[in-house]
């Protein structure tokens, strides 16, 4: 154990191998404090008893893969930082991780040394501003109360199907019934930034995916911690991990989608303005945009849930040593 410890960050290692749970020990030893689990279930119960910032999971694991693994881990642990390690390219496991498990980078195997450390960092730096956000944010709603303010959600070039589909989703399944402001060119939505405040975006990925990277850094520009969401057909998962590791898009909207689908993927991103609201007050990033006003919307049940308490069904993963430890 490192004599400081209690000072450095508490990084979690997941796989299935022992030399390379053996060689991200080694890697990481210096700036942070290293625990390893060889399987999903074993760093379930870790996540469960202990507090970690990170959580750097294999994809290939027999029994639970890493996609599977960081979904229950969200729930178990909602603000520690997840990240995604991988040898092969799964295009629906990389949609998974950031779907369901919210993974905030990809990295790809064999890593650089010195990037991989910097991903880790960086995991590790947000964890810690999250923690305090969210203390803020929980604050916030206890004074504020609830309100109902209709947000705005800002849609960038789609066809008529997806438009439709999209007004359907808010009108009839997203509460509080957010407007839509409708963009049909980047020009169009660079106006709309200027002259509105919209909470998310959804864009509709038309033509090669290299010009939506380069679409989506444009308007990030513009508003900096703004969840996107891209809504796109398209299987260029080289274009996906670029997205995801230069923190990019929020969520991945694979078409067609039904209403049902539209809808839960724009409360996500609604749920993520309100926590970045506070989330920026604590962020010094270099080119960070100003603070967004936190919103005094209570937060979601179901994630002030996850905070508060563990998810019944973990029981069922945690050592029968250790539940009768804490009691069942």
């Amino acid at each position: 154990m490192n004599p400081n410890s209690e000072r450095l960050p508490k990084v979690l290692c997941v796989d299935d191998e022992p030399p390379l749970l053996r060689s991200l020990r080694w890697l990481l030893r210096r700036e942070f404090d290293v625990a390893v689990a060889s399987s999903g279930r074993e760093a379930l119960a870790l996540l469960a008893a202990d507090r970690f910032d990170v959580v750097l999971s294999d994809q290939r694991m027999p029994g639970m893969c890493g996609s599977e693994f960081l979904s229950l881990a969200q729930q178990v642990s909602p603000l520690t930082v997840r990240l995604l390690l991988t040898g092969y390219a799964d295009f629906s496991a990389v949609v998974a991780a950031l779907n369901e498990g919210d993974v905030f980078r990809y990295i790809s195997k064999p890593w650089d040394d010195d990037k991989l450390i910097r991903c880790v960092q960086e995991a590790a730096r947000l964890s810690r501003v999250s923690r305090l956000a969210w203390s803020d944010f929980a604050d916030t709603v206890s004074e504020a109360g609830p309100t109902d303010t209709r947000h705005e959600v800002l849609l960038v070039q789609p066809d008529a199907d997806f438009a439709r589909a999209c007004a359907e989703a808010c009108g009839n399944k997203v509460p509080r019934q957010p407007c839509l402001l409708i963009a049909q060119d980047l020009a169009d939505a660079l106006t709309l930034l200027s002259q509105r405040a919209p909470v998310a975006m959804v864009l509709q990925q038309q033509g090669d995916p290299r010009g939506t990277v380069e679409l989506v850094r444009a308007i990030r520009r513009k508003r900096r911690r703004m969840p996107v969401v891209l809504a796109s057909d398209s299987h260029d998962i080289q274009a996906l991990q670029q997205l995801i590791n230069e923190g990019l898009i929020h969520r991945y909207l694979y078409l067609p989608a039904d209403s049902g689908h539209i809808a839960r993927t724009i409360v996500s991103a609604i749920d993520q303005h309100l926590r970045r609201g506070p989330l920026s007050r604590h962020l010094s990033l270099p080119h960070a945009a100003a603070p967004v006003q936190a919103s005094t919307t209570p937060a979601p049940a179901a994630a002030a849930a996850a905070l508060t308490r563990r998810p019944r069904w973990l029981a069922n993963w945690l050592p029968p040593a250790w539940r009768e430890r804490r009691g069942g």
